[in-house]
């Protein structure tokens, strides 16, 4: 049969007995379908649904960092996949930041002496909280680091906010992970307006330190000092190693993310000539990669971008990339400052999903950069 001689009609009753998988694939078959896909998602108020399905990862990291509807998520995620360029909006000097986070349409600058938040648009200051280490935001609670040891999380449906012994920790979504300095991983959510804690593991061997959480779908992807992989399925206790990386390297790595389900990006010393990356392990579609003299990474869906101790911004995708030995889109920020820099040394990354473009805010030591990233029309 010849689909494209098919009455639309037609083709929209077929697509009313498909489930939410099957109409993701649809919607990348070929222009016509992807329109009837859309038009019946914005009929039928079916595109939060399909827009997590259709986004990786559940757009989990899309819809934190946005105000867009899951329809126009979709479509800003198929940007990233295009040929792109970029231009300087905005260059803000700073005293030491020392971090930032992107939550909805608010930037959070942590400084030395405060924590400021800017509007992502206009990057004009909305307030001011008194210093603390760090200072992250989810739909559905903000979590303070006041001290090194000392995390208070606060849930957003009027809680009271709760105090945790914290060695390590990592906001996803409605989680948070949380390592204390017993080494016991513990998780914190909101279910259905109860708050919820309790224990995911505990490393007892002297190797087996918690080095990094990552959580794909419902799955918690934990990495140990000792190379071990260990996944919870569905967020449940029981615990199964899923894969075995060389752990010597890992030890002196003082920059690490895992990305994609358990794939790892770290940094080694920077030689001369040095590629961006180098794949050093790959296997079932996961992937060790070592890159010197990388100061930050951070996975934005299935795209990676990494920050460099001489300035350089790289951003990719780790499964393409590895094949075709070419980064998405690179640029320096010494090219692009208004002003002498000491130390280009990248120290934070983080992205605003804005409609048709993505925002891409960048740190060194004493600058904020605001960086559109835009592509071109098909």
């Amino acid at each position: 049969m010849d689909w494209s001689t098919c009455s639309p009609d037609i083709i929209l009753l077929i697509f009313k007995y498909l489930d939410y998988k099957n109409l993701v694939t649809c919607l990348s078959v070929c222009k016509s379908w992807r329109n009837l896909v859309d038009y019946m998602g914005q009929v039928n108020n079916m595109w939060d649904k399909l827009g997590q399905e259709a986004i990786y990862n559940k757009g989990v990291t899309y819809k934190q960092k946005s105000l867009l509807s899951w329809r126009d998520l979709y479509f800003n995620s198929l940007l990233w996949q295009k040929y792109a360029h970029y231009k300087v909006v905005n260059v803000i000097k700073f005293d030491n930041i020392n971090n930032i986070h992107v939550y909805k349409d608010n930037l959070i600058v942590v400084l030395d002496l405060a924590v400021e938040y800017y509007n992502v648009e206009t990057l004009t200051k909305v307030r001011k909280k008194p210093y603390m280490l760090d200072c992250q935001e989810s739909e559905h609670m903000t979590v303070v680091l006041t001290s090194k040891n000392n995390l208070t999380i606060k849930f957003k449906q009027n809680h009271l906010p709760f105090s945790a012994e914290c060695y390590q920790y990592k906001l996803i979504d409605e989680y948070c992970f949380v390592i204390d300095t017993k080494n016991v991983l513990w998780v914190y959510n909101n279910y259905e307006g109860v708050f919820v804690r309790r224990a995911l593991m505990r490393c007892y061997d002297r190797l087996g330190s918690i080095l990094d959480i990552n959580l794909y779908k419902n799955d918690v992807y934990i990495l140990k000092q000792n190379g071990s992989i260990l996944r919870a399925k569905g967020l449940e206790l029981e615990v199964e190693t899923v894969a075995k990386v060389p752990m010597l390297k890992l030890f002196n790595a003082s920059v690490l993310s895992m990305f994609q389900k358990h794939s790892i990006v770290y940094n080694v010393p920077r030689k001369e000539r040095s590629e961006f990356f180098n794949v050093v392990a790959i296997s079932d579609s996961e992937m060790v990669l070592e890159c010197p003299g990388l100061t930050c990474a951070m996975p934005h869906g299935d795209i990676m971008i990494l920050g460099y101790d001489d300035g350089n911004i790289v951003i990719c995708n780790p499964q393409q990339s590895a094949i075709v030995k070419n980064p998405y889109l690179q640029f320096n920020v010494k090219d692009i400052a208004n002003h002498t820099m000491k130390d280009p040394a990248i120290r934070a990354l983080d992205v605003y999903e804005a409609k048709g473009m993505h925002y891409l805010f960048a740190t060194t030591n004493s600058a904020l950069f605001k960086i559109i990233i835009a592509h071109d029309n098909d």
